[in-house]
């Protein structure tokens, strides 16, 4: 663990103590980021370290799919986001885009935990 993230966690367990909530969530955070986020964004940083700038398409061909589909995704939503507000307003734009998030965060989770029961009753049926 980086001591940056310990110091963190210390630091948010004594504004814990003294009963300061909002600050103690938001040093948690930003210590699960400094602990996750490097581990994520690897494959991005490192092609670019090792020269993959060279050729344009090089670092698209280098970064894993999971990678790229998360940050068109990302992307898409910011600008989207941007979109709604100019043409809407603030509230609309944030509620539209949490909506989104929420239903595809739904979709995921149904997915993945509601999709292996399905197939097996599937095969349960094609069976009998």
């Amino acid at each position: 663990m980086p001591q940056i993230a310990a110091l963190l966690i210390v630091v948010a367990g004594f504004a814990l103590m003294l009963q300061l909530r909002r600050i103690a969530v938001s040093l948690f955070i930003v210590a699960l980021s400094v602990l996750v986020l490097p581990a994520l964004l690897e494959p991005l940083i490192e092609p670019a370290v090792e020269g993959a700038f060279k050729a344009g398409r090089d670092l698209l061909d280098r970064a894993p799919w999971w990678a790229i589909a998360g940050v068109g995704a990302i992307g898409s939503l910011l600008l989207l986001q941007a979109v709604l507000a100019l043409v809407f307003g603030r509230r609309v734009a944030d509620t539209t885009v949490g909506t989104l998030l929420a239903a595809g965060i739904q979709l995921a989770l149904r997915t993945l935990i509601i999709g292996p029961f399905r197939l097996l009753v599937a095969l349960a049926r094609s069976l009998l």
